[in-house]
């Protein structure tokens, strides 16, 4: 399989339907649309997918391989992602916002299976962290205590995540982000049920915020492409007149 752009040469990941360099698309392009399904905890993801694949393995014992296969098969590995976002930030105009090339690996929760990277960014107090989860099964990121300010340029970097990740080429991905009028977001009544929400817990200012009585709401998309799941949640927290966001993503297969 050849790995490199076929119009500026530079290298590609594994399946890539278009160029981060160049933008040269590689294969047809793809619509996001409203998932038919709401993206569950990773919990109940496993616990369903464990049921389904032990019943199957006593049913057909071929379709429980297929199954198996899929589910631990990385949607991207860190190395792919830490290629990716020096290419995607350049073509978002993102490289003065964050450090693209300097993602580190800061800590590993073993029991989860989850390893968390972070690099630097130019936002003031807030910080980044993105989690890897078997390796890329999964991943989640969140850039938290987002001032007013930095809003716009804190969504910006969250989209370079969503697509290094993905390494897809949506059309409309910008309108998805953007567009409030076409793309709304809805309400969360109950934010602490949401998978991300586990994430933010780490957190001291979060829990600190929790702790003091700060009014806690959350606005959030689910979007997916065919291929990859992906949830983008806004959480606003006020607490003393003072407002901060928390901006999480999570992506998993369709």
């Amino acid at each position: 399989m050849n790995n490199k752009c076929p119009k500026c040469n530079a290298p590609l990941q594994e399946n890539a339907q278009f160029c981060p360099h160049c933008m040269t698309v590689l294969a047809e392009k793809k619509s996001i649309e409203k998932p038919k399904r709401k993206i569950r905890s990773k919990k109940k993801v496993l616990l369903g997918a464990f049921a389904f694949i032990l019943v199957t393995a006593i049913v057909i014992s071929g379709v429980f391989i297929t199954v198996n296969t899929r589910k631990h098969t990385p949607i991207c590995s860190f190395e792919q992602f830490k290629a990716a976002t020096p290419l995607v930030s350049e073509r978002l105009e993102a490289e003065e916002l964050w450090d693209s090339k300097g993602f580190i690996d800061v800590k590993s929760f073993k029991d989860e299976n989850i390893i968390q990277y972070t690099t630097e960014t130019q936002l003031d107090d807030a910080f980044l962290s993105v989690f890897f989860y078997n390796k890329g099964e999964e991943v989640y990121a969140y850039i938290c205590d987002v001032a007013p300010e930095d809003f716009d340029n804190a969504e910006k970097l969250i989209k370079c995540i969503a697509i290094s990740v993905c390494n897809n080429y949506f059309e409309d991905i910008d309108n998805v982000f953007d567009n409030e009028k076409v793309y709304p977001k809805e309400t969360l009544e109950a934010p602490f049920r949401k998978g991300f929400t586990d994430l933010l817990r780490r957190t001291e200012q979060y829990n600190s915020d929790i702790e003091t009585g700060a009014r806690i709401s959350t606005r959030y998309i689910e979007m997916s492409d065919g291929d990859y799941l992906i949830t983008y949640c806004i959480t606003e927290r006020v607490l003393n007149n003072e407002t901060l966001y928390d901006l999480a993503l999570e992506i998993e297969k369709a």
